[in-house]
């Protein structure tokens, strides 16, 4: 990162505090994410009745579960996309 792209942002997540240094442009991303955590870590004490460590290991898990399916689905749409580009360009040489 740039120093003129530098930005220290607070976040709050299951009650700690974290001061990362990000993009500025990201702050975005980085304001979404503390939201989504935090509103999957509420749901979650609510729902199971287990230590902190505990929770935020599901929460983890949970996250992971999901990057993992968002990007087979990604590769998914990638291989249809190259595939309709090959019968685009079949059907215009014909």
């Amino acid at each position: 990162m740039s120093a003129e792209k530098d930005f220290t942002i607070t976040l709050n997540i299951a009650g700690q505090t974290f001061n990362p240094v990000i993009n500025r442009q990201d702050e975005e991303l980085y304001r979404r994410a503390e939201k989504e955590i935090n509103e999957a870590y509420k749901a979650y004490t609510n729902k199971y009745d287990m230590s902190e460590t505990q929770l935020l290991r599901l929460l983890i898990l949970q996250f992971a579960v999901s990057k993992v399916r968002s990007s087979r689905a990604l590769q998914s749409l990638l291989s249809n996309l190259d595939d309709l580009s090959l019968d685009l360009e079949e059907f215009i040489e014909h």
